[in-house]
């Protein structure tokens, strides 16, 4: 454990509340050109995000680009609308 500053704060990820997993914390409080890089051993789901995303309900009008790191060691979410 260790004291953070505000802007660490702030710029970390947070769960709205306990029914949220990690990844729609993230991925739903991306603004518009924020870039995020997932890597492989942080990813448990079998589906990539991009189709985890694309299934979430409350996507409305967001849109999001997702690339494969080239050797399957991550990816990269970039929020596009």
């Amino acid at each position: 454990m260790r004291k953070l500053t505000r802007e660490e704060a702030e710029a970390m990820p947070v769960r709205p509340d306990a029914k949220t997993s990690w990844f729609r914390g993230v991925f739903f409080g991306m603004q518009v050109g924020d870039i995020v890089l997932i890597e492989a051993h942080e990813w448990k789901q079998q589906r990539a995000p991009i189709t985890v995303i694309k299934s979430m309900p409350g996507v409305n009008g967001r849109t999001w680009d997702c690339k494969l790191i080239v050797g399957r060691k991550g990816w990269i979410v970039e929020r596009l609308k």
